[in-house]
């Protein structure tokens, strides 16, 4: 059987689906700007908050070498050793809280920044469906 030859095809393939695209720009465009300035922003907002993350964990496990230090330098059932664990359980305590409250700062900031950039986007979507029906109004075809 003979092999059958698909014409490449057109550099005009996404003519089609790009057109329908860019004719929804009116209602599409300040939706897909909106998505890409929240994107920004939310990433902007998780990067500072692993950053500080990180940091915490950096500090837990510097401060747990020295605690392990301080402790086995004391001689066995020394009370000492007793405080120097619980004073790094404490700041351990207090790191976790400090993880737990810019988590939940997270989630509220990004969730503002996802409500706040809707309402633009709704804003300028209703804009400009005005504006279309205003120019629709004026150019009509005349009657045959």
């Amino acid at each position: 059987m003979a092999k059958t030859q698909t014409a490449p095809k057109s550099a005009n393939a996404l003519e089609g689906p790009a057109q329908a695209l860019l004719s929804l720009s009116p209602l599409a465009g300040p939706q897909l700007h909106q998505f890409w300035e929240i994107q920004e922003k939310l990433l902007k907002e998780t990067e500072a908050f692993t950053k500080h993350w990180f940091e915490r964990r950096h500090t837990a496990a510097r401060t747990a070498l020295q605690a392990t230090a301080a402790i086995f330098e004391k001689s066995p059932g020394d009370p000492a050793a007793a405080k120097v664990l619980r004073d790094w359980q404490m700041q351990s305590a207090e790191r976790v809280s400090a993880d737990i409250q810019e988590w939940i700062d997270l989630c509220t900031r990004s969730a503002e920044h996802v409500a706040s950039g809707e309402a633009v986007a709704n804003k300028e979507t209703m804009d400009a469906v005005s504006e279309t029906i205003k120019d629709a109004g004026h150019r009509h075809s005349t009657p045959v």
